[in-house]
């Protein structure tokens, strides 16, 4: 399928396909939740990083010891988890991988960066703000 960004019926065939590839994915996950995203796939399937990559394990120590910990850090992870997995199935039906997610990779350095200087609530809002630019440019309402 041809994608052309003022093409509001194609935008509308991807949305649906997303949906539906959405549904298909949390089925056979069984939650959502599950660690994946399109951070691990920016790094480990387009950038060939190994899973267990520096950056990866200081995402996974800042969710795990600093945002879930916060008094919304819950509802943070949950719309993060959601609208990650729209973002990717966007991202993969408009074949555009690389200019999302080398903006995704460079975003997610500055943010490891500040992780790994104690920037904690830094790292954080950068992260919020990427997530916001992609949900606008993708239409995600959520």
């Amino acid at each position: 399928m041809e994608y052309r960004e003022d093409s509001v019926s194609s935008r509308s065939n991807v949305e649906q396909e997303g949906k539906q590839e959405l549904k298909q994915e949390e089925k056979q996950e069984g939650k959502q939740g599950n660690g994946y995203s399109f951070l691990t796939e920016a790094f480990v399937e387009y950038m060939l990083l190994p899973a267990d990559c520096e950056e990866i394990t200081a995402l996974r120590r800042f969710r795990n010891e600093y945002v879930r910990k916060l008094p919304n850090g819950g509802a943070l992870l949950k719309e993060h988890d959601r609208t990650a997995l729209q973002i990717i199935n966007i991202v993969r039906l408009l074949g555009i991988r690389p200019r999302y997610f080398i903006y995704i990779y460079l975003t997610i350095m500055g943010c490891v960066n500040k992780i790994n200087d104690n920037e904690n609530e830094r790292a954080l809002a950068v992260y919020i703000e990427m997530m916001r630019y992609l949900k606008r440019v993708f239409n995600i309402i959520n």
